[in-house]
């Protein structure tokens, strides 16, 4: 606990409301060159796209570029580096994807240490940075390979939820037509249904936490150090706490409660970001396409993880002809 109160504090230094609001702007200037590719392509006849090609699979990544400073590597690499990652963990894969993906990971921290070290040599204005900055050489305030670390947890847990919780909310939202009518009726009513999307669909389903002390929960006892799989998914349909947990209505009065950004002194620290993000591109998305709809008959192709839930591919009719 000491070791993570320490580090988290430091990482809080950049990591935080007021830096991530300094942020929106490049944010949203950065949605709308994506909505403006998607224009194109409806002025093209092309009315029909993956929306998770097209935009939700690689636009976060590049949000995280944004906080690291790095404008020269490819976002579709981070990705698959940051899915090898997660699915090494969470997924279940042959001895040979295995041996694979651990090479891969290898490449992966690499390229972390690779970044603090260019920093060391030229600082800047961006999370590595101000990490080395606050280091000050003293490894009893951060050691380079912690700085390495938060790096590299950065790239790996900055876009991946962001990406499912994307494409969640546009497939949720559609699925309940008379929800994204709303939304195009009155946009102020986004981050109310971006809170409930986030309780109704959890884009992360599970987490791992280590119990410290032996505690009975509905009649079990879990003895202290237990490994404990947490389903955030479950928690976030807890009938004692939501009314109907199980139907989607984003005029609910506490779907903020949900758990999906965990809860305590590990609450997830991109959170903040995370929901700017969501709001951003579903204000740029109601506004450009209000007629989007789901292309009828396609089959959803999931995350194959324990733990990181959205759609491989979602295809939508952007509503073209609507929208002149």
């Amino acid at each position: 606990r000491p070791r993570h109160t320490r580090i988290r504090q430091s990482a809080g230094q950049f990591l935080n409301p007021k830096r991530y609001r300094d942020f929106e702007p490049r944010v949203r200037a950065l949605v709308q060159e994506y909505v403006e590719a998607l224009r194109e392509k409806v002025a093209r006849g092309d009315d029909e796209v993956d929306i998770v090609a097209e935009l939700t699979h690689e636009m976060p990544a590049r949000v995280v570029f944004m906080l690291l400073g790095v404008d020269d590597v490819d976002p579709l690499q981070i990705k698959r580096w940051a899915l090898n990652r997660a699915t090494m963990i969470w997924g279940k894969l042959s001895e040979q994807e295995m041996i694979d993906a651990g090479h891969e990971l290898n490449d992966f921290f690499r390229f972390c240490r690779e970044i603090v070290e260019d920093r060391k040599r030229n600082p800047r204005d961006d999370y590595p940075s101000k990490l080395l900055e606050l280091r000050g050489g003293d490894d009893g305030v951060l050691s380079e390979n912690e700085i390495v670390c938060l790096v590299f947890a950065l790239l790996l847990a900055g876009h991946e939820a962001v990406t499912n919780g994307l494409t969640i909310s546009i497939l949720t939202l559609l699925e309940h037509r008379e929800a994204w009518e709303e939304l195009v009726a009155d946009p102020a009513l986004i981050p109310r249904a971006i809170e409930e999307v986030l309780r109704h669909s959890t884009p992360v389903m599970t987490w791992r936490r280590t119990a410290l002390e032996d505690v009975e929960l509905s009649g079990v006892t879990i003895p202290a150090g237990s490994k404990i799989l947490l389903s955030l998914a479950s928690a976030n349909h807890d009938e004692a706490r939501f009314e109907r947990p199980e139907v989607f209505d984003i005029h609910r009065r506490n779907s903020r409660e949900h758990l999906s950004f965990g809860y305590g002194i590990h609450v997830c620290m991109g959170a903040p970001l995370a929901r700017a993000e969501l709001k951003i591109v579903l204000e740029e998305l109601v506004n450009a396409f209000p007629g989007m709809s789901l292309v009828e008959g396609q089959q959803l192709e999931w995350t194959r993880t324990m733990a990181h839930r959205g759609p491989q591919s979602l295809k939508v009719r952007l509503g073209g002809s609507e929208n002149g």
